[in-house]
């Protein structure tokens, strides 16, 4: 934080492209909770959801490896390629490949 600070003031002061924390929290005081409110509880709906299906997808995956010990290669292959992928590189493509809220999620 300090850090930070020190740059907004020093390096950056310039251009104003880095604000200071009190700036930060002056700004998020004026825009009020009508402009974060929403944008809180929808980012909190889509993790969550995200979280939900993704250990839903990951129990039903462990418990395939267990009935199927044959299937733990290829299993734990595919783990490691999700684990692995970027998140900028699957999103434009599950944009454009899904609809709503689908992507986000």
């Amino acid at each position: 934080m300090l850090l930070w600070w020190l740059l907004a003031v020093t390096a950056f002061k310039q251009g104003g492209a880095l604000a200071t924390p009190p700036e930060v929290i002056r700004q998020m005081i004026d825009d009020g909770w009508e402009f974060y409110g929403p944008n809180i509880s929808a980012t909190v709906s889509e993790a969550g959801l995200g979280f939900l299906f993704g250990n839903v997808a990951a129990i039903a995956c462990g418990i395939i490896v267990i009935i199927f010990p044959r299937l733990e290669g290829p299993a734990v292959l595919l783990a490691l390629a999700t684990y692995c992928m970027p998140i900028m590189a699957v999103g434009p493509v599950l944009a454009l490949v899904t609809s709503g809220q689908t992507p986000m999620v």
